[in-house]
């Protein structure tokens, strides 16, 4: 991405709402500079190279409301903290290196709905006993392939809005049904590839309000949807 070809594309595109950068290579802060003032709304970077004064740029965009930096890389995890300059309702750092102290840091978002975690494997239970406080509107949650274990789960339950729950190669480490029996609003759960067992399953049917989970039976079958 050079800078002259953002220049050009900030001057024709003064009406630009929506960004998608997918797998671009070399974004920094120069290129992302020009585009401060431009009413983005909506970022994806996925699959993308970005460094330090790139990612510090994107969150001088006060404009934006959704952001998707999945497995991008490039930058240091502290660099992510700039982001809590924002005010966003989707934010999807899948894959990325974040650390639970750096999203602490780009939380409070008040008005934050979805946020994606998952593979961030360095996002633990400190991180989602914080959510209530700081997300108080999330809807949909993505945690799976991190190091969150069951015994943080309950904190979810004051999430009065959380509908959608992604516990996808979830490593239990304790009671995870009796955990996701707490979650009273739930309605959509993915355990696809989180080891559970099928009594363990019928009572989570029995006994919840949920009316769709996908899960895999085993590794080597295709997931199914219930």
């Amino acid at each position: 991405i050079s800078t002259a070809s953002m220049a050009k594309a900030k001057e024709e595109s003064k009406k630009l709402r929506s960004l998608n950068f997918h797998h671009c290579l070399n974004i920094n802060g120069e290129t992302m500079g020009l585009l401060e003032t431009v009413p983005i709304r909506h970022a994806s970077f996925d699959g993308s190279d970005i460094d330090d004064s790139g990612i510090a740029a994107i969150g001088k965009i006060k404009s934006i409301k959704e952001l998707d930096l999945s497995l991008t890389a490039g930058y240091r995890a502290e660099s992510l903290e700039n982001l809590g300059k924002l005010n966003l309702s989707t934010l999807k750092l899948r894959g990325t290196n974040v650390r639970t102290k750096n999203l602490l840091q780009i939380l409070p978002q008040s008005n934050l709905i979805l946020l994606d975690l998952e593979g961030c494997k360095r996002i633990d239970d400190l991180a989602i006993a914080s959510l209530p406080s700081n997300c108080p509107l999330l809807i949909e949650l993505n945690i799976g392939h991190t190091a969150v274990t069951s015994a943080a789960l309950p904190h979810l339950a004051k999430l009065k809005n959380l509908e959608h729950l992604s516990l996808n190669r979830f490593a239990k480490r304790g009671d995870l049904v009796t955990a996701l029996l707490a979650l009273k609003h739930l309605k959509v759960l993915d355990l696809v590839l989180t080891p559970i067992s099928s009594k363990e399953l019928e009572r989570l049917l029995n006994n919840s309000q949920i009316s769709q989970i996908s899960v895999t039976a085993a590794p080597d079958q295709p997931s199914a949807v219930i």
